[in-house]
């Protein structure tokens, strides 16, 4: 939930397996979603998004896990 720069560095190596150069950390503000009569209703919740740096200029496929499920679907039926 509230990770740290030093958290998503560590955890991005070890799922992805590749070096990080940096780790930059932007928080969303919170947005109000209006009803009826353009009434503030609900309140989202402020979030962090990570804006992460590789080293040698590499990517990573962030599609890898959705890929797997669709295979295990097919597999499965």
């Amino acid at each position: 939930a509230d990770a740290n720069k030093i958290e998503i560095k560590k955890t991005i190596k070890a799922i992805y397996n590749v070096d990080v150069k940096s780790v930059n950390i932007v928080k969303m503000p919170r947005k109000t979603r209006l009803g009826r009569k353009r009434l503030p209703v609900t309140k989202r919740s402020q979030y962090k998004k990570a804006i992460i740096t590789l080293k040698n200029n590499k990517t990573i496929d962030i599609n890898v896990f959705a890929k797997e499920e669709k295979t295990k679907k097919v597999i499965n039926n």
